[in-house]
């Protein structure tokens, strides 16, 4: 509801209008160097050829197809298309694979359109070349050429923006961790440019927009079904709204290409030995329409002092991202890795001194991987459970959607918010790798599926949360509520639960 109230409120608004002389745009980048960024890839893939042919043995079990004219053409007309029965975290890795496939078009010039359609070529290279033996992965290419754009854009920008910062071994330090591809593009005669408008008092470009959070603190429930007591919370929020007038008193208007405006957050609660919780999010803006009219003097900022500015600034259009998530929740290890492919999103700041409200509303469709709540351990171990082969593993394949709303205020430098995010998925039926009975040409013997059990999860997540700075410490003091509902159901079984816990934090912001 909110998305659609906001959606409709901006596109009705977002009309036509010229940037501000005074407010500069940012410098058009490189034209994409797509030889030297192919010559990257076929390192990088080479070094994944190296690798698969080093755990042959262990590959030879998902050999499905011949080396024959007539086997690779069944593959590729129909019989081949299919999810792949992997271990979880080696699906998992496809994402981070994906991110540096996005990274190496990006950081060589490369616009968001053709890092897309660079990342879906060398995904799908990679499944008809080199598992040319293997079912062509459909949770693979999704999960890489897709998964990897909102883990790899946010990455871009962070190096890139300490790239346009004050040339520091600091920040080059962390132009390189973040962004490997930009440092490689550096060794080729890419020198970074330092921003136009100068540094901030960190030495960061002041060419956009950025809030870093970093937070230590702990967690405990206060109701639920875990009941182990504190536990260690740390916590890194990392976005970047790559626009020089985001913020800045003046009126812009103009139409993003995609990837302007991207956050990465990690939350991980419990200690070296045991793991309570790790969630990473990734989102990036694609392509939408921006606008902001801000009167005043201020630079919007609105954390380290007082917010001068009055107006608005606004952004509809579509966006994508990546979840992953794990949470020990006493009974079970619940799992969840979901692609946020491209949906609709909605973000707008209100400002009139000293106060700020940010709404931002997003829908995305999703094709994710997801441990069946409703099922316990001991069933998804046992060898005789009906369904997809992909259960020994712990998940199976559904599509869904994610809906998410955010609201947070600012009264000078206390800040108040809330957000709600709810997941629904459903399982994808008939498309699981050894759907009928066969032996593969290693010798593997496969029995068929004989029922695939119809499952569904949803999850519903509320977090309020307020934060204000300690006096003569640089530092700010936060506390929040966190709401977890789960529930899932599956051929015979259900489960729902809830579980309620309470966070405080120290945090520095950058």
């Amino acid at each position: 509801m909110l998305h659609a109230l906001v959606s409709c409120a901006l596109l009705a608004a977002l009309g036509p209008m010229e940037p501000a002389a005074a407010l500069t745009e940012a410098a058009p980048r490189e034209p994409f160097h797509l030889s030297r960024a192919a010559r990257d890839l076929g390192v990088l893939m080479g070094l994944g050829v190296a690798w698969y042919v080093s755990q042959i043995e262990v590959n030879k079990r998902d050999f499905d197809f011949d080396r024959t004219f007539a086997d690779q053409l069944r593959r590729l007309t129909g019989d081949g298309y299919r999810f792949d029965d992997n271990d979880r975290f080696l699906n998992i890795g496809h994402s981070t694979v994906g991110a540096y496939y996005h990274l190496l078009a990006r950081a060589n010039g490369g616009s968001m359109g053709q890092a897309i359609v660079f990342d879906l070529a060398a995904s799908s290279a990679w499944e008809l070349l080199v598992e040319h033996r293997e079912v062509f992965s459909v949770n693979d290419t999704i999960t890489t050429s897709v998964g990897g754009i909102a883990l790899g854009e946010g990455l871009f920008r962070l190096g890139d923006l300490f790239a346009r910062s004050r040339p520091t071994a600091l920040n080059r330090v962390l132009m390189g961790v973040f962004s490997p591809a930009r440092a490689l593009t550096w060794l080729y005669g890419d020198d970074p440019r330092p921003a136009p408008a100068g540094f901030d008092e960190h030495g960061i470009a002041a060419d956009a927009h950025h809030r870093f959070a970093v937070a230590v603190g702990g967690s405990a429930p206060l109701a639920g079904i875990d009941r182990r007591g504190w536990q260690s919370a740390l916590a890194a929020d990392l976005e970047v709204i790559d626009l020089p007038t985001y913020g800045r008193a003046g009126r812009a208007g103009r139409w993003l290409a995609g990837g302007e405006m991207t956050r990465m957050a990690v939350d991980f609660a419990g200690s070296a030995r045991d793991m309570k919780s790790l969630s990473v999010r990734a989102q990036s803006s694609l392509w939408g329409r921006y606008r902001q009219d801000l009167g005043g003097d201020g630079d919007g900022g609105g954390d380290g002092g007082v917010d001068a500015l009055a107006g608005y600034a606004a952004f509809v259009g579509s966006s994508t991202g990546f979840e992953l998530a794990f949470d020990d929740i006493g009974e079970l290890t619940d799992f969840l890795t979901a692609v946020h492919v491209f949906g609709a999103s909605a973000d707008v700041t209100l400002h009139r001194s000293p106060w700020r409200l940010r709404l931002a509303a997003d829908v995305h469709p999703d094709f994710a991987m997801v441990r069946p709540f409703a099922l316990g351990d001991a069933a998804l171990r046992a060898d005789g459970v009906p369904g997809q082969s992909t259960l020994k593993h712990g998940y199976y394949y559904a599509l869904g959607v994610t809906a998410a709303a955010r609201a947070e205020a600012s009264y000078r430098q206390v800040r108040a918010g809330a957000a709600i995010d709810w997941s629904g998925y459903d399982a994808i039926e008939g498309l699981d790798r050894n759907q009928h009975e066969y032996t593969s040409p290693a010798g593997v013997h496969h029995d068929a599926i004989m029922d695939d059990p119809r499952m569904a999860d949803r999850r519903l997540r509320l977090r309020l949360f307020v934060d204000a700075p300690l006096p003569l410490s640089g530092v700010r003091v936060g506390a929040g509520l966190e709401l977890v509902q789960r529930a899932g159901t599956a051929t015979g079984a259900s489960r729902e639960r809830d579980e309620l816990r309470a966070l405080i934090q120290a945090i520095y912001l950058l």
